[in-house]
């Protein structure tokens, strides 16, 4: 079982939770903003201080960024999963794509939702 933390000296660190040890750390390019587990335990989803979700495997092993031309336009601060995690929600302050719903097996942007946001 490993847990994860990210700090604004722009990484996330993976822990054993048993032993306390560190396992890994996961360079990131930006301020981390937002670390979150799959329920399914096999990925960590990462918002940076960027437009794009990043994955990577409980490893640490970067699988892919989620890139998409019509997604946020202000950093991301805060990421959930789907239950079944084939969904990934990041939340920004952009007013029009306040909510972004992106799809795991896709990698791709499904769907931006901005009517519920206030600036």
């Amino acid at each position: 079982m490993l847990a994860s933390s990210g700090y604004e000296d722009k990484a996330v660190n993976l822990w054993h939770m048993n032993s306390w040890t560190l396992s890994k750390v996961i360079a990131i390019p930006e301020k981390v903003n937002a670390v979150v587990f799959s329920p399914d335990s096999q990925f960590i989803a990462v918002a940076a201080n960027d437009i794009f979700p990043r994955i990577w495997n409980r490893n640490g092993e970067f699988q892919y960024a989620h890139v998409d031309n019509d997604g946020p336009r202000n950093s991301i601060t805060s990421l959930a999963f789907s239950p079944d995690s084939t969904l990934l929600v990041s939340g920004t302050r952009d007013v029009e794509r306040c909510l972004q719903v992106w799809d795991t097996k896709t990698k791709k942007l499904k769907r931006g939702i901005g009517a519920i946001c206030y600036k």
